[in-house]
């Protein structure tokens, strides 16, 4: 979507056509407004943003008429409330979509039926993930082949976390054969990471050490291509290394890992980044690295406006072993700063 107002220029626009809406009761006018308004954030990766003003579009829309306005503010809603961790009100707008309209047209029906099941596995749900993403492939066209592909990739890594390595091996292998010309490195580069996660589980080093030379051969190229996915791409990577136990080289795709999810402002990457930082660092007792990851947790806790729990109990965990005090106490005034 093209907007013709950037950065300060958008705000100040924005700002004088909310201070006009106040005035006057145009409730159409402030929906198109406000939804704009999310759009444009979501577009500038500002989801904390993006979602303050869907959220005050739907307010005001008529709920109990299935428009393809409210259909489409729904799906933006579901999707944006996974970007910023907010999963049980991402499945609770799907599922007020799916409950109040049975009616709505199949990719819709697949839409809020997918983005349910992301929240499902983002909150380690993972079988109620399966299900639902077996729903999905009943209301996709057969022959998008993209979507089925984002379906399956999604079924596969649940049963990764299941510790089913053999059923996400065998739908891992049936996308690589789709997808090994690289005609989309994103789906090549997501789907190899995942084949080397399911031959580590399989203890199956030879073929993990195979395909995790063809993923670094094509990284430099992915990554000069700025790829939506690379924040994902590189934690991938960081954790296979982690599982090799090569934490030298965990820790360089990490940080690569957490300089895109920054940039990109993903970050439930970012979160999950830092959590395997402190693990390495610990288990190579680098204090001051642990320092630097405290700084970062700062930025995220201020960013989200609340702490990161697993980021938090990891620092007290490591001062804790380490007997620093005073650092173990300035986290704690750092938590009641956010109560």
């Amino acid at each position: 979507m093209f907007f013709p107002y950037k950065d300060r220029t958008f705000f100040e626009k924005l700002k004088a056509v909310e201070s006009f809406l106040i005035k006057w009761d145009i409730k159409e006018k402030k929906i198109q407004i406000y939804e704009l308004a999310g759009d444009y954030f979501s577009s500038v990766n500002n989801y904390y943003k993006g979602a303050l003003y869907y959220e005050k579009a739907f307010n005001l829309m008529n709920k109990l008429t299935c428009t393809p306005e409210l259909l489409g503010l729904l799906k933006k809603l579901s999707r944006i409330y996974t970007y910023t961790n907010r999963h049980p009100e991402s499945i609770e707008c799907c599922q007020f979509a799916l409950d109040h309209f049975p009616d709505m047209p199949n990719h819709y029906t697949a839409i809020f039926l997918f983005n349910r099941s992301i929240s499902f596995k983002n909150l380690k749900q993972f079988n109620k993930s399966i299900k639902t993403l077996e729903l999905v492939e009943n209301y996709i066209d057969k022959n998008n082949l993209d979507k089925l592909i984002e379906v399956w990739n999604n079924k596969g890594s649940c049963f990764l976390d299941l510790k089913e390595y053999g059923k996400a091996l065998e739908i891992f292998i049936k996308i690589f054969k789709l997808v090994q010309e690289k005609t989309n490195m994103d789906k090549f580069m997501i789907v190899i990471t995942n084949l080397i996660q399911c031959y580590i589980g399989l203890n199956d080093i030879e073929n993990a050490n195979k395909y995790l030379k063809v993923a670094l051969d094509n990284l430099p190229d992915y990554l000069s291509a700025n790829s939506e996915y690379a924040p994902e791409v590189c934690c991938e990577l960081g954790d296979i290394f982690k599982n090799l136990n090569r934490l030298k080289e965990a820790e360089k795709h990490y940080l690569n890992a957490l300089k895109f999810s920054k940039d990109e402002k993903v970050f439930t990457i970012t979160k999950r980044t830092l959590c395997n930082l402190i693990d390495i660092y610990a288990s190579l007792d680098y204090t001051e690295k642990i320092d630097e990851i405290e700084m970062e947790a700062f930025i995220l806790s201020n960013i989200e406006t609340k702490l990161n729990n697993d980021i938090m109990y990891k620092l007290i965990n490591f001062y804790s072993i380490h007997n620093m005090n005073n650092k173990i106490s300035r986290l704690c005034k750092l938590a009641l700063e956010f109560n």
